[in-house]
């Protein structure tokens, strides 16, 4: 529906929806005159594709969330980027989710990405969380303050995904009648030993106390924290515009496309 109403169809797709490294910055909108702005429906466009990322695309997910924070103020670069979004989901339009429950772990992602497309320097953090096997919860959110180093912003990004995890945890206990422990997936080890140890660091002063709330869960052994390879961190697809093949790689992991073979 959104390639037809949004004239896409004869419109050559594209294999990423965010030109890669993209690190657009806020703009001024000083090329468009109101009028012109008035005739281009980017609030709307931006609308649809928010509902499409929140039902079954997470591979849209980073891609919605930095066009979204451009609708008071868009320009004709902002515009192109909204429609390279449009042609990327034209070639990728049978690609969806596909359940299994084939496992019986609650897994989860979890990346962040310092200061990017963000003119204040705002990091952006990124998880996917599987349960059963399958992938069931999403999220790309700007991080509210400024982090200082990339551990500082990995952390403020294991403290969002402990939060979204003890909801998850609660609904697979009413699933299956037992607690299931999450394994965090992070590619910080100076994350992670911030998260697990008690010691006092110059950085743990830096953090803002709310987001200890990932060494409160780790304590009481609620959820466990593993290192995992940079490569292997398919949230960094949910954090920054990634170039063609690692950005498929990851995506193919999650997603489902039948003219592929089918995932493991």
């Amino acid at each position: 529906q959104i390639i037809k109403r949004y004239d896409a169809v004869n419109r050559n797709p594209v294999n990423t929806p965010m030109v890669p490294f993209d690190q657009r910055k806020p703009s001024t909108g000083k090329e468009l005159s109101p009028e012109e702005r008035r005739k281009i429906p980017f609030r709307r466009v931006i609308g649809s594709l928010l509902y499409l990322q929140n039902g079954t695309r997470p591979d849209i997910s980073y891609s919605t969330n930095v066009l979204s924070r451009r609708q008071s103020n868009f320009d004709l670069y902002d515009w192109n980027r909204v429609q390279r979004v449009i042609s990327y989901l034209k070639g990728t339009m049978e690609m969806g989710l596909l359940y299994k429950g084939e496992d019986d772990t609650i897994e989860c992602f979890v990346d962040a990405s310092l200061g990017t497309n963000d003119i204040a320097g705002h990091s952006t953090s990124g998880l996917i969380i599987k349960l059963f096997g399958d992938v069931v919860y999403w999220k790309t959110k700007k991080q509210n303050h400024v982090a200082l180093s990339t551990a500082e912003s990995e952390y403020v990004a294991l403290s969002l995904a402990c939060r979204e995890l003890s909801n998850i945890r609660a609904m697979s206990h009413n699933l299956i009648g037992r607690n299931m422990i999450p394994i965090v997936y992070e590619d910080s080890v100076a994350a992670i030993e911030l998260a697990k140890t008690d010691e006092s660091s110059t950085l743990k002063h830096l953090v803002y106390l709310h987001y200890h709330y990932v060494r409160s869960e780790v304590k009481q052994k609620l959820v466990n924290i593993t290192w995992i390879s940079t490569d292997q961190q398919i949230a960094d697809m949910l954090t920054k515009a990634l170039e063609p093949s690692k950005f498929v790689g990851f995506r193919d992991q999650i997603m489902y496309d039948p003219h592929k073979k089918p995932r493991l």
